[in-house]
């Protein structure tokens, strides 16, 4: 795993995970690890709550991307949704709930790198301009490069990718069990020994100071919202940049022919292969509609293979003696997750995983 810095050092205090196709292949992964280990252990809780609303087809839209693999969706009755009347809505106010699992990430991904060393992966702190610098060490590259995923495809996507600024404060509320949503911006969610409160969601903003007014703007609307958390102690607070992308995730499988290097880091074929492999190319482009940067349309799946030929030959349609002396480069790009990194993360590697091993070239 190669990355200009180490992943545990990257900001993940504030990030937390609720759970269509990535995300429900997530969910049992999630549950899992909370059976298993726990959440002081791997940062995984199970936790109820509600989502508060005055646009009800809002409600309905997150019924369809995860009603039907979370526990217990419903909508509140008339009566209880009396402990909300205080809102100042001049509209009605909805409300849904359900129980689901939320993911600590400042837990949750030093575990999952110590489960990485125990295994032999390695980690290489190393900056990478685009997939193609590492042509000459592998045949299999994973472009997992966040906010900078468009810049290391090097295929001009970059256009696509914008940051969606967000704020969180850590919060002494250990008596707050539940989460609580007013629309999605507004929230409080609680992990193993604290309390999150967010938030804001400002694309092209790549400023991280918090300034007063953020801190009026976000406590202001979670305290009317819940008033008795006024009194709990704020320990900290985090900015960070949420990777956006225009048209959704971009989870996509490239195959490029390269001149032969080093076969230092290739993996050998058979020898009834004629000294190249050919690996399905697949590219997939998902949504999570209503929720934060989708693609509107959903899924797009995609295939497309590329020739690199050998620089010699760089132009032209290379002849068999060139074509022997190339090999073929698979390029999995899956970055575009926009505030639902966690959400996505086990489906969407479960869906790398496959087409690198050639099982699927379908969308998860």
């Amino acid at each position: 795993m190669i990355a200009l810095h180490d992943i545990t050092a990257c900001r993940f205090p504030g990030a937390h995970a609720f759970f269509r196709p990535y995300g429900k292949r997530s969910f049992p992964r999630y549950a899992k690890l909370f059976r298993e280990l726990g959440g002081e252990q791997c940062g995984v809780n199970l936790l109820s709550g509600h989502i508060l609303s005055t646009n009800l087809t809002e409600l309905v839209e997150q019924e369809k991307i995860y009603g039907d693999f979370v526990y217990n969706f419903r909508y509140l009755r008339e009566d209880e949704m009396q402990q909300f009347a205080d809102q100042g809505e001049d509209k009605r106010v909805y409300a849904i709930h359900y129980t689901a699992y939320t993911t600590e990430g400042g837990k949750y991904v030093p575990w999952m790198k110590r489960q990485l060393l125990n295994k032999g992966v390695r980690f290489v702190q190393r900056q990478i301009n685009t997939v193609r610098d590492l042509f000459p060490d592998f045949d299999v590259i994973v472009n997992c490069a966040g906010l900078n995923g468009g810049k290391v495809a090097g295929d001009g996507d970059d256009k696509n990718m914008f940051p969606i600024r967000g704020i969180i404060f850590e919060v002494n509320a250990t008596w707050h069990n539940h989460f609580l949503y007013k629309g999605f911006e507004t929230f409080t969610i609680p992990t193993t020994d604290k309390v999150f409160i967010g938030s804001v969601k400002q694309a092209g903003r790549y400023d991280l100071a918090i300034k007063p007014s953020d801190r009026a703007d976000i406590l202001g609307r979670y305290y009317r919202l819940q008033p008795a958390i006024r009194n709990s102690a704020i320990l900290s607070e985090w900015s960070g940049l949420r990777p956006g992308r225009k048209g959704g995730v971009r989870l996509e499988m490239t195959t490029f022919r390269y001149p032969a290097p080093s076969a230092r880091y290739s993996v050998p074929s058979s020898e009834s292969e004629a000294q190249e492999r050919i690996i399905t190319n697949s590219a997939i482009l998902s949504e999570w509609s209503g929720l934060r940067p989708g693609r509107k349309g959903g899924v797009r799946l995609e295939m497309t293979t590329f020739r690199y030929p050998a620089p010699s030959a760089r132009y032209s349609v290379p002849s068999s003696e060139s074509a022997a002396q190339e090999r073929i480069i698979t390029v999995v790009h899956n970055y575009g997750h926009g505030g639902h990194g966690l959400t996505l993360s086990w489906g969407c590697a479960e869906t790398v995983a496959d087409f690198v091993v050639g099982k699927s070239t379908e969308p998860a």
